[in-house]
C-alpha cells in the first residue's frame, strides 16, 4: 500500500543512487532462528532483490546508511 508520493530534486536521486544500504533479514523457520545484516551498494541491493524469494528469509527493514567510519 503506498502510503504517499512526492517530487524529489536531482540531488536526492543521486544521494540515493550512491548510498549504501543495510538489509536486515530473519530466518525464522529453523531449529536456530538467525537475524542477518547485510551491507550493499546500490547495484548489490539491486541484485540481493532480483534474487529475493521470501521462502525461508525475511526482509524486515532496509535503510539507507548516513555514513560508514
Amino acid at each position: 500500500m503506498l502510503i504517499e508520493s512526492k517530487a524529489i530534486t536531482n540531488e536526492v536521486v543521486e544521494r540515493f543512487r550512491l548510498g549504501k544500504y543495510e538489509v536486515i533479514t530473519i530466518v525464522p523457520l529453523t531449529k536456530t532462528p538467525m537475524k542477518n545484516i547485510y551491507l550493499f551498494d546500490r547495484e548489490e541491493l539491486d541484485g540481493f532483490l532480483e534474487d529475493y524469494t521470501g521462502d525461508t528469509e525475511v526482509i524486515v527493514s532496509i535503510n539507507q546508511v548516513k555514513r560508514i567510519a
